[in-house]
């Protein structure tokens, strides 16, 4: 009995080192999560375009989930409060995607000509709701917490 306590502690904490579970809250990834859901998120993982990201903010209670749509490096534009962000080859801006930002947002994106080394442009699926960094900016590589991995429907 006290081998298989043992046993059972070690991979728990094994997982804990490699793995989280958050509960979504809001519409903001809808229609791909849904409120009240359960994601398991994987830690220490690389972030490529369009995986979802569980990640913190400075001045915000609890983890945000969104996608990431901007890599470091990627070329981008900012006009009339507009971005124009570059997904395809290195500046040729064939294949873009334009998202409509805050006045603040596009005044701090503004001397930019591409997106900075460890940051992301992230956005919720649900662009008509979402909080994302339209409205708070670039999150820091340092703050993401991990990769959305799996999500389950609540109980």
């Amino acid at each position: 009995m006290l081998v298989v306590f043992i046993i059972t502690l070690f991979i728990s904490r094994q997982m804990n080192k490699q793995y989280s579970i958050h509960s979504i809250s809001g519409e903001s990834m809808i229609p791909t999560l849904m409120d009240g859901e359960k994601v398991l998120i994987k830690k220490c993982v690389p972030v490529k375009r369009y995986d979802m990201i569980a990640f913190s903010l400075a001045k915000e209670k609890g983890l945000f989930v969104k996608r990431v749509i901007g890599l470091p490096g990627d070329a981008l534009i900012i006009q009339n409060n507009r971005l124009i962000l570059n997904l395809g080859e290195p500046a040729d801006f064939e294949t873009v995607s334009e998202f409509q930002l805050t006045p603040t947002i596009a005044a701090e994106f503004q001397p930019l000509n591409q997106i900075p080394e460890d940051v992301y442009f992230v956005v919720g699926d649900h662009l008509a709701v979402s909080k994302d960094s339209r409205t708070f900016g670039f999150v820091q590589k340092k703050a993401i917490k991990g990769k959305v991995q799996a999500h389950f429907a609540k109980f």
